[in-house]
């Protein structure tokens, strides 16, 4: 029966990494089809938001039932630039999960990435090579778990 579980867990996992590492292909040949121009970063929203996560063994639930829940607060930037006498707007940051922290502030003058063949797609931080491996970490992770689990045989 462990045979079966460990099968289908390392299957599943299996999948992540099939799946995250075409992600990671897609978004590393779309950087070739990125162009640079200028842009102004009009409006930074404050949006607060309630997570909960599972209560730790030392944590008291605040609500009794196995989680705490913390507020945390997201800015979600909006900017615009012009392509051809087109004027875009945008709020996407990157495509990629981790990105370093940009300062940011409104009526800046920006770097705006937009795609080539969709103008309407763009981007303010590019993933370079050194976001590109940290981005890929969860896939050298799982491989990692994958082997672990074959030569463990759970």
């Amino acid at each position: 029966m462990k045979n079966t579980y460990n099968n289908i867990l390392i299957f599943i996992i299996k999948w992540l990494v099939i799946i995250y590492s075409i992600y990671m292909i897609i978004i590393f040949i779309s950087n070739f089809f990125l162009i640079e121009t200028q842009g102004e970063l009009f409006e930074i929203k404050k949006h607060k938001e309630t997570v909960a996560y599972p209560a730790g063994k030392f944590q008291n639930s605040i609500s009794g039932r196995g989680y705490v829940e913390k507020e945390i607060t997201k800015n979600i930037i909006y900017y615009n630039y012009t392509i051809d006498g087109s004027k875009y707007v945008n709020s996407k940051i990157s495509n990629v999960l981790i990105i370093p922290n940009l300062d940011l502030n409104v009526d800046e003058n920006i770097t705006v990435y937009y795609n080539v063949l969709f103008p309407k797609y763009s981007i303010l931080f590019k993933c370079n090579i050194l976001y590109f491996f940290i981005n890929s970490i969860p896939i050298l992770l799982l491989v990692i778990l994958i082997f672990y689990l074959k030569k463990k045989n759970i």
